[in-house]
């Protein structure tokens, strides 16, 4: 009798991970909550104030009585105030700079009335960037011989900006002027005064340009009361001639 013996085999496999070293990302350096550090007194810190602040504290109080029956009544004065009313009337002018360079200047000036505030850069080298404004006041061009420009008025606001180099210089401003229109007419180096005269008006002891030199049949007429000519208004005129008036039809001038 033959046996089979069955052996079965289990081949059991165990492997444990391998651990590689790692390097860790740490974050890198916090970035600083402002662009530049300083403090009040430091070296980078100038504060300048000038000007006064008036307080005006007034009070008043009032009564009257009746002779009758003697009683008081509250009345006001004329003249006085009635309770306490306080006042201030400031006139200040405050300027802070950082750096020598970057500056915050405003004022209150003619109780509140006039306020100013500038803002800017003005560069202590000899950088690109020479100037660079932005407020209410003192906001223009320099003088130049081809170019003027007004100051500001008290309600304008705009930017200005100056830029230098050793070849150039370059200026650039936008400034808004609550300003009115005005017109100005020259003939040559002398200004026009327009007036405008009704037809039935006449003005004397004037000299007048004409729109045109080399007028042809220039002729003038004046009021005469027996005048040859006459209107709709049974008004008359004459003829003026070198008594009358000096007419150059050449020069287009005429002169009473």
């Amino acid at each position: 009798m033959i046996k089979i013996i069955k052996l079965f085999f289990i081949i059991l496999i165990f492997s444990t991970p391998q651990i590689h070293g790692q390097t860790i990302l740490l974050p890198d350096e916090e970035a600083p909550e402002s662009i530049f550090s300083i403090s009040p007194g430091g070296a980078e810190v100038d504060l300048y104030m000038l000007g006064t602040w008036e307080s005006d504290l007034r009070g008043g109080l009032g009564y009257s009585w009746n002779s009758e029956d003697s009683s008081l009544i509250e009345s006001y004065f004329p003249g006085m105030t009635s309770g306490l009313i306080l006042s201030h009337s400031p006139d200040i002018f405050i300027s802070l700079w950082l750096m020598n360079s970057y500056f915050f200047e405003t004022s209150f000036i003619d109780n509140y009335e006039l306020n100013t505030i500038l803002f800017g850069y003005e560069a202590i080298d000899e950088n690109f960037i020479q100037s660079v404004r932005i407020g209410n006041t003192d906001i223009g061009f320099g003088d130049y011989s081809y170019l003027s420009i007004p100051e500001a008025s008290a309600d304008s606001m705009g930017g200005m900006a100056l830029f230098k180099n050793d070849k150039s210089e370059h200026q650039f401003m936008i400034r808004y002027d609550p300003a009115e229109m005005q017109k100005k007419s020259f003939i040559g180096q002398y200004e026009v005064d327009p007036t405008r005269v009704d037809v039935s008006n006449y003005v004397t002891g004037r000299y007048f340009i004409l729109p045109d030199d080399n007028v042809e049949d220039l002729m003038v007429y004046i009021e005469d009361s027996s005048g040859t000519y006459s209107d709709g208004s049974n008004r008359r005129y004459k003829l003026a001639d070198s008594e009358d008036a000096i007419i150059s039809a050449e020069e287009g001038i005429v002169f009473f």
